[in-house]
């Protein structure tokens, strides 16, 4: 799983980590999935492409590492804010490493 929130503080918004964990605890209960691992980037821009989002790195590179099968995210605005192109590059990575991409809130798998 994958979290990320902007801002610092946690209000209890869509966007909370907390919250988005919880939603995708949820899903991998439903979809009978065997969660093994949640990165969290609290405080870290999807948009600059400068921002270190150590979560996501960790997360990337067990996915490079062929040591998960599927990464469950809230909303694709979680995994980037660079539009439509930057997370289907993503998704890309992704899928050449045999793991699959869930979002609790678009129609992905």
């Amino acid at each position: 799983m994958y979290a990320r929130q902007s801002k610092l503080n946690e209000d209890g918004s869509n966007a909370s980590p907390q919250m988005q964990k919880t939603a995708g605890e949820g899903l991998c209960q439903a979809r009978q999935y065997n969660p093994v691992a949640c990165f969290t980037d609290a405080g870290s821009s999807g948009w600059d492409p400068r921002t270190i989002r150590e979560g996501f790195n960790e997360l990337m590179e067990r996915v490079r590492a062929r040591k998960c099968d599927v990464v469950v995210i809230f909303a694709l605005s979680r995994l980037t804010r660079q539009g439509a192109l930057d997370a289907l590059e993503i998704e890309a990575e992704m899928r050449k490493h045999g793991v699959t991409l869930v979002s609790v809130q678009e129609p992905y798998p």
